[in-house]
């Protein structure tokens, strides 16, 4: 388990505006300068509003850094990629506003640029020279003149490390110029909106004030994290030895080569009827994309059956319980945790070794989940003190180098589940309840060594 001090001061997060209201809830800006780049502010106001424990957001304009250090988060979206292809050569990943950039100059400043939150591949491109986002975080360490430990780059991906090892050495770079860690803010997360909705009854919600002007420049103006009424779900729980009306449930919002693979996997097994399952109806250039042909005659027989909102259920199709995964925000509903089984979870990638908030959403229902996604995923909840089935049902799938034969041995494995008797996994909800409630996170650790970074500036 990771030690945290539970006594510490909450480390001191820098935004160049905030509004904290006990109504309208908590609002952050980091001012006009990135409107032309892929930069907003997402989970760090997410997670000072879900953690006060351990994060405090505070404006610039009333710190003096050079006697009270702090934290200031740039959050780095997917586009980041192509943007980092396109923008001109040596441009920085973004841009400091100069209340920020005076603070930043009393050398008591760290500069946290995270992309923690996406699974994005870090790995170069073979036989390209175009810049790649570390490219760019690069060129923003140059621009500032700030030294490793005063810049840290946070990566969704579990083998960011060495990714960003290769590129050095490609870069023909003695040493990285900035602080890497590989973390997740998904766990911590999840694990806060247990607690808020056990004992209060709410969960968060959070609102993104965009103005695109282009796929890859989202002109992010704003994030207002704020409460949303949300008893607990599963309180009405069915008895532990009472079957559950569904074998499983499989809940896709976006369309994914690999979804797509799980979702024929599923009805040609004859399973689709057996679960809840959401799947929106791709259009035929999707499907081309994928390399599916949309004409031919299994493929339309697949697709008059979507969408899929929650499958051909009578009772949840009338009742309008809901439409797809873009409801599930924080915890899964009641009629997912009450009425499955157990979760086939599709993750949003199948490399990269990304584990994304959708895994530790499925831990409260009342049975583990089947992961399709990166090689390592059980291994890393394992690492973190999460349970899953163990020997009850074929993990190796997990270990999988290839991802189409770690996809079939994934659904393997869920059909072995779903087509037999099921196991009992009271006892690993109880135990995966308890760690999400009291454990110590990844992201903990994270803002630990932070603070005592700081300290030493």
């Amino acid at each position: 388990m990771i030690a945290i001090e539970v006594d510490a001061a909450p480390l001191v997060v820098g935004f160049d505006d905030v509004h904290d209201d006990p109504v309208r809830g908590l609002t952050v800006t980091l001012g006009p300068s990135n409107v032309d780049r892929p930069i907003w502010t997402y989970w760090f106001p997410m997670m000072c509003r879900l953690r006060p424990d351990l994060m405090r957001p505070v404006p610039i304009g009333t710190l003096d850094a050079a006697t009270r250090p702090f934290v200031y988060p740039i959050e780095v979206r997917f586009e980041a990629e192509q943007w980092s292809r396109d923008a001109p050569p040596g441009e920085p990943v973004a841009v400091l506003s100069p209340a920020a950039e005076r603070a930043v100059g009393t050398g008591r400043v760290i500069v946290v640029i995270s992309i923690a939150h996406e699974g994005n591949s870090l790995a170069l491109e073979p036989g390209s020279d175009a810049p790649v986002l570390l490219d760019r975080v690069a060129a923003f360490a140059r621009c500032y003149g700030l030294p490793p430990e005063r810049l840290w780059f946070l990566t969704g991906s579990l083998d960011g490390v060495a990714s960003v090892a290769a590129w050095r050495q490609a870069r023909g770079l003695a040493t990285v110029p900035f602080t890497v860690r590989s973390t997740e803010p998904f766990s911590a997360f999840t694990g806060a909106c247990v607690r808020e909705s056990l004992r209060h009854g709410r969960a968060p919600t959070a609102a993104v004030d965009f103005a695109r002007r282009h796929p890859h420049l989202v002109g992010w103006r704003s994030t207002t994290v704020s409460w949303t009424a949300r008893p607990f779900p599963g309180l009405g729980a069915a008895a532990p030895d009472e079957p559950a009306r569904f074998r499983y449930a499989c809940l896709n919002r976006m369309l994914r080569p690999h979804r797509w693979q799980v979702l024929r996997r599923l009805w040609t097994a004859g399973a689709l009827d057996k679960g809840l399952v959401s799947f929106p109806l791709p259009d035929a250039e999707d499907l081309v994309d994928l390399g599916v042909d949309p004409a031919a005659p299994a493929t339309r027989e697949l697709l008059s059956r979507l969408p899929l909102e929650i499958d051909r259920t009578v009772f949840l199709d009338s009742a309008r319980i809901f439409g797809d995964n873009a409801e599930f925000v924080g915890l899964h509903p009641d009629v997912v945790l009450r009425d499955c089984a157990m979760e086939i979870v599709t993750e949003t990638l199948q490399d990269g070794r990304f584990v994304s908030e959708k895994v530790f959403k499925s831990l409260l229902g009342r049975g583990p989940a089947v992961v399709v996604g990166t090689v390592g995923t059980l291994d890393y909840l394992h690492s973190i003190g999460v349970r899953t089935w163990g020997d009850r049902v074929d993990e190796s799938y997990d270990r999988i180098a290839d991802p189409a034969a770690r996809l079939d041995a994934a659904v393997d494995a869920a059909l072995s589940y779903v087509d037999g008797d099921g196991a009992d996994a009271t006892a690993v909800r109880a135990e995966n309840l308890r760690w999400l409630l009291d454990a110590p996170k990844p992201w903990d650790a994270l803002t630990r060594e932070l603070a005592q970074t700081l300290a030493g500036l």
